[in-house]
């Protein structure tokens, strides 16, 4: 099974267990994949590169349009505006990132490396 294989089996999986399509592949995930880049769906990633991968964009966007709007008003910029974009970066990021970890331990995935075709999470033993 190829790389891309796997991606879009897990894909389905998730799918299948009734987590939405753009919740299962983001949009950023869709947009790498698309360019080469096979990183695993965002279940299958560790805390850390969530938030990473999810807060950055957040906080490039946020500080871009703060720097946008100051040069439009015409005022310099304050510098405790970038923290605006920095700590929306890191509490979008990290709660992107607990919600994943969440929903993976709740489906009771297995890392991405065990990941296979035929994979069946194991029943609720209550």
């Amino acid at each position: 099974m190829t790389e891309r294989e796997k991606i879009d089996t897990a894909v389905e999986y998730l799918q299948g267990q009734q987590i939405a399509a753009h919740t299962a592949a983001p949009l950023l995930w869709r947009l790498s994949w698309r360019a080469g880049f096979l990183i695993a769906p965002p279940h299958f990633l560790a805390f850390l590169p969530v938030a990473f991968l999810t807060g950055l964009p957040l906080g490039i966007g946020l500080n871009a349009a703060v720097i946008v709007f100051r040069l439009l008003v015409g005022k310099p910029l304050a510098w405790p505006l970038p923290l605006v974009g920095v700590s929306g970066a890191i509490l979008f990021g990290s709660l992107s990132a607990v919600y994943y970890r969440w929903s993976a331990s709740r489906l009771g995935l297995p890392e991405w490396s065990a990941f296979h075709a035929d994979f069946d999470a194991p029943e609720e033993s209550w």
